[in-house]
């Protein structure tokens, strides 16, 4: 029995490679970027070809003779008696595979979302076994057992390649892999992942053009993704929603946050500047980003928060929105309000019960900036008299009433947490508050407003100098707080 293989492979993925033209002493990968020698390519091929001329020869009785495989009733029952007993093993585990790679998301974003998946090469190598023995299967049952196996492998093959070009930022050869795994699903009847994977090649082909600079393309591109993937969630009669409903949910924050990183390449780029020009900041803010979300152990929309609200801080930047602004001076910092309720009780023979709702500011700049209104004077060393020195604890909610919304000047440091987190730093916070008050004190957190304050103060190398009280909680990088300042 003769092994065809009528393409070279890349040594690296194991994905076919394009046509050879001639005189060519090298070729590229069309689906993960490798360059590939001929020689190696040519080599690997015909060491796979032994591989599974042996494998073959282990599968077959060794009377087998050319002219017994080209009977057609003899070849049925090799195939059944002695090639299918041992693919089914083959077939489950490509099919488990499959399941698990489809159940997953299509789209990585490097920081912030990336995923473990199958080497692609082995499950190639995998298909073209199979695909050797297809001669084989006579009956109808048989050819489909084989056709089914092969674009398991096939299928999962293109999407873990997809997955493992994203996480290396390679968005053309992703969408690349993804448009081949919809080629050989054109006959499913499974219409839903179909979509998932188109809008999988929508959203690595806008991240693709923005690399080119096309910000109208990648914006038009990652806006139809968006609508489409809503459209997947808002659909009630989708009968393959529920399986997929993790993965869309997921897929649908990281289309928005590309749609927000690429509408800020077009501030940019609007204003004359390269569109590429704020990547290594954005690359920066995810890294932050992702290592505040898993601390926390927060979904992906508070990543989404965050990134919106550095959108919202670069079109301030550029005049093109107004913000909440507080204070004045050379740097504006990012801070959430977060609302506390406060109930003591007072006097020695008739108690008193009071109770009140005060104001803190916390950085959401954390781990950068790492600030508070620290009213209480905890960090100070001297705590507030509640009863004597309430206009200490309230001195922040007054200095609110003289927030005006404005643009931001240079130097405007980007938000790094969302406000779910920053309500849980600030709970922390008064749990510290509590045990030092020897529990005479009850506090507890209103819900942190989503909105973000920018505080003026003079920030150089010299220290941190606020317009309003804050208290630093660790001494402050400048030169790590300038590379999230726009």
């Amino acid at each position: 029995m003769t092994i065809v293989v009528e393409k070279l492979r890349c040594t690296n993925c194991g994905a076919p490679l394009p046509q050879l033209k001639q005189g060519e002493s090298f070729i590229k990968c069309d689906y993960c970027g490798f360059i590939n020698r001929i020689y190696d390519s040519t080599t690997y091929m015909e060491q796979l070809k032994r591989e599974i001329s042996k494998w073959i020869s282990q599968i077959l009785p060794q009377y087998t003779s050319l002219s017994t495989i080209a009977d057609p009733v003899a070849r049925h029952h090799l195939f059944q008696g002695y090639v299918k007993p041992r693919l089914i093993p083959i077939s489950v585990n490509a099919k488990t595979t499959y399941i698990e790679t489809i159940h997953k998301p299509f789209i990585a974003l490097n920081p912030i979302y990336s995923q473990a998946c199958k080497e692609p090469k082995s499950l190639f190598e995998e298909s073209i076994k199979i695909e050797s023995v297809s001669e084989l299967a006579i009956s109808d049952e048989d050819k489909s057992f084989i056709s089914d196996t092969h674009r398991y492998l096939t299928v999962s093959a293109y999407i873990c390649n997809a997955l493992i070009d994203a996480n290396e930022e390679k968005y053309t050869e992703s969408a690349k892999n993804i448009d081949e795994a919809l080629r050989y699903l054109e006959n499913t009847e499974d219409k839903t992942l179909v979509a998932r994977l188109k809008i999988a090649k929508s959203t690595y082909t806008a991240l693709s053009e923005l690399y080119n600079k096309n910000t109208q393309a990648s914006h038009s591109l990652i806006g139809l993704a968006l609508s489409q993937v809503n459209e997947l969630l808002n659909m009630k009669e989708a009968a393959s929603k529920p399986k997929y409903q993790g993965a869309l949910e997921i897929e649908r924050d990281l289309i928005n946050l590309v749609k927000n990183i690429i509408e800020i390449s077009n501030i940019y780029f609007e204003n004359g500047l390269d569109p590429l020009t704020p990547a290594p900041i954005i690359k920066k803010i995810l890294t932050y980003i992702t290592r505040s979300v898993k601390d926390h152990n927060r979904p992906l929309k508070d990543a989404v928060e965050v990134i919106t609200h550095c959108k919202k801080t670069i079109l301030s930047r550029f005049r093109r929105a107004r913000v909440k602004v507080l204070g004045e001076g050379d740097t504006y910092l990012p801070f959430y309000v977060v609302g506390v309720s406060i109930t003591y009780t007072s006097g020695l023979l008739f108690k008193k019960g009071h109770g009140s709702r005060i104001d803190l500011l916390i950085s959401a700049a954390f781990p950068t900036l790492p600030a508070i209104s620290d009213v209480f004077g905890l960090y100070t060393g001297r705590l507030v008299n509640l009863e004597k020195e309430t206009d200490k604890l309230e001195s922040i909610s007054s200095l609110l009433e003289n927030t005006r919304e404005d643009y931001l000047g240079k130097n405007t440091v980007l938000p790094l947490i969302s406000h779910v987190i920053a309500e849980s730093m600030i709970d922390k916070y008064l749990e510290y508050i509590g045990a030092r008050y020897h529990g005479k004190i009850k506090l507890s957190t209103t819900q942190a407003k989503e909105d973000i304050i920018y505080v003026g103060c003079m920030l150089d190398k010299g220290g941190f100098k606020p317009s309003i009280p804050l208290t630093p909680l660790s001494s402050i990088d400048y030169n790590v707080l300038k590379e999230i300042m726009v």
